[in-house]
Order: C-alpha cells, then sequence, then structure tokens
C-alpha cells in the first residue's frame, strides 16, 4: 500500500480551510468541465517519493509536471495559451492522473470519494431496471491512453458509457481497482436486491430459450450465493396466466387464416393437374355442385 503520514481520519474541516492558502493547481484542475469523477489529491501524498514510485519513467517531463501540479496558484490565462507551459501541463495531467489512481484506494482517498458517490456526482445505471443506482468509476486498464473511463453499476456489475465530457477522461486515472476496493471498504453501500432480469416475450409468452445476461448471471450465481435462492425463474404455467386475453384470439385468427390458405392451395393444384377431377369436385357429396352444399366459411 500506499504511505501516509496521518491513516486515523480524514483533518477536520475548518483546519483544512484555515491551513490551507487558496486554490491551487489540484483545485483548479478537479473544477474543470468533465472532470467531476476527481478528488483531491493531497499534497501530502504527492510529496512523498514512494507513493509515486514508478511514474518518473512513465512521464516524459517529470520534474516539471510534478512542480506545477504542487503549485499554489493556479495557472493565469496567458500561461494557458503559451505552448510550453501546455506541453507541461499534459504531462502534469497524467502525473496528477496516475497518483489519483493510487490515492483513491488510500482510507482518506476512499472516503473522498465515498462523498461524492452518496452525493450521485458520479452518476446513475442507465439501466433502467436497475432503478437510477448509483454507479462508480473505473479503469479497462492501468496504461496511459488505453481506454476512457468507464461507469460500474453495484447491482447489475455492467459497465457503461459516461455522459457529456465526463467519458473524456483516461480510464488510468482511475484504475480496474478501485470499485471492487471501494464496495469492500463499505460494504454497507452494496445493494442488497438482486437486480431485475429484462424477460422478452411475444403476445405475452416468453420466448424460448432467450435469456438476458443478468438473468444468466443469477441462475450462474454471479451475484452472490444468497442471489441463487432469491432468484426463481418464470416456469410455463406462470407464462401461460401471464397472457394477455387478447393474444388468443390473435392466434385463432391466425390459424383460421392458415386453413383457408391451405384449401385454396390444394383446390389450385386440382385444377392445374386433372381438369376431369377438378370438374367432378362438385357433384360430391358435400361439394358445391347439385346434391351438395358449399361449405360455410369459417367463423373468426
Amino acid at each position: 500500500m500506499y504511505h501516509y503520514a496521518d491513516k486515523a481520519g480524514l483533518v477536520d474541516s475548518d483546519e483544512d480551510e484555515d491551513a490551507s492558502i487558496g486554490p491551487g493547481w489540484i483545485q483548479w484542475f478537479c473544477s474543470l468541465e468533465g472532470h467531476e469523477f476527481f478528488c483531491e489529491v493531497d499534497e501530502e501524498f504527492l510529496r512523498d517519493n514512494f507513493n509515486l514510485h514508478g511514474l518518473r519513467g512513465r512521464i516524459r517531463l517529470y520534474d516539471q509536471a510534478l512542480d506545477m501540479v504542487l503549485k499554489s496558484e493556479p495557472p493565469d490565462d496567458d500561461e494557458q495559451t503559451d505552448p510550453t507551459f501546455m506541453e507541461i501541463y499534459r504531462d502534469a495531467a497524467d502525473l496528477y492522473g496516475l497518483a489519483h489512481a493510487r490515492f483513491i484506494i488510500t482510507p482518506r482517498g476512499l472516503q473522498a470519494m465515498r462523498e461524492k458517490f452518496l452525493r450521485g456526482q458520479f452518476g446513475h445505471c442507465p439501466r433502467a431496471l436497475c432503478d437510477r443506482q448509483t454507479c462508480l468509476p473505473v479503469g479497462l486498464a492501468e496504461d496511459l491512453r488505453t481506454a476512457r473511463v468507464k461507469l460500474y453499476c453495484p447491482k447489475c456489475q455492467e459497465v457503461y458509457l459516461p455522459k457529456g465530457s465526463k467519458g473524456d477522461v483516461d480510464g488510468a486515472f482511475f484504475g480496474p481497482s478501485f470499485p471492487h476496493l471501494f464496495l469492500q471498504a463499505f460494504s454497507s453501500l452494496v445493494p442488497l436486491d438482486i437486480p431485475t432480469p429484462f424477460v422478452p416475450r411475444v403476445f405475452g409468452f416468453r420466448i424460448n430459450g432467450k435469456k438476458s445476461i443478468v438473468e444468466g448471471k443469477l441462475e450462474l450465481g454471479e451475484y452472490g450465493r444468497s442471489t441463487v435462492s432469491q432468484y426463481k425463474p418464470e416456469g410455463p404455467s406462470s407464462e401461460i396466466r401471464a397472457a394477455p386475453p387478447w393474444s388468443e384470439k390473435i392466434c385463432a385468427v391466425q390459424l383460421n387464416t392458415m386453413q383457408q390458405q391451405q384449401q385454396q392451395q390444394q383446390a389450385e393444384h386440382i385444377l392445374t393437374s386433372d381438369p376431369e377431377e377438378a370438374a367432378g369436385v362438385g357433384d360430391r357429396p358435400g361439394g358445391a355442385g347439385e346434391g351438395g352444399s358449399a361449405a360455410p366459411p369459417p367463423v373468426i
């Protein structure tokens, strides 16, 4: 794990406000549009070389980037138009992001992300049946410029694309381990109810052999062993009872239509294959000629 001088908990908010001189580069960076998922990494964490071990080889302008991150003042408008500043800024953003991925799995980092989670700042699951479950940011890789940040839903345990500019952030700034360590640290935030699977139906009848991803996970127990006993798949009897009354009428109409088409095809086949037999069709009992009456059309 990473070093931290004070692991007892968060510093009191009043003391923190008194200790801070003003908004520095870190506060400015986290306040930019699209950076809502970031929390403010403590300077104490960034000044400890152990916490940044291995990052020097991944950042080209490491020393200049670290100096920029630790500045006590945000950049002004003139600096933001300077090409040299922007070159260092790109490395500073990468350095801060990689350090951020390490910070958010420390006790103080987890607590800071917990406050964002409770406020719903990470967004909600776009899956309708998850009932607006609050999500967590996750990266699919630890390497830079491999994949952008995604949203992990603790209920259905799937990942989704964030909305707007929030999805333009590199996923390495959060890492693939964060949401799972977060839910282990705060087990009370793990959803207790199992996700509701979507059941595809046609006229009220369930389609045979069709299962959603969530339903397959429930049957395999991927949401936990306790969910296997909670989940009760629907049987054939419940499917029939759930069918609406108008579906039977539709099936009867379709069946009568098919029977009429078959009778018409048989009559056309007789006319084309054997004209003499076709001429005697009306003379048969029950035929349309003398001594017989035409069969009444099927009642729909």
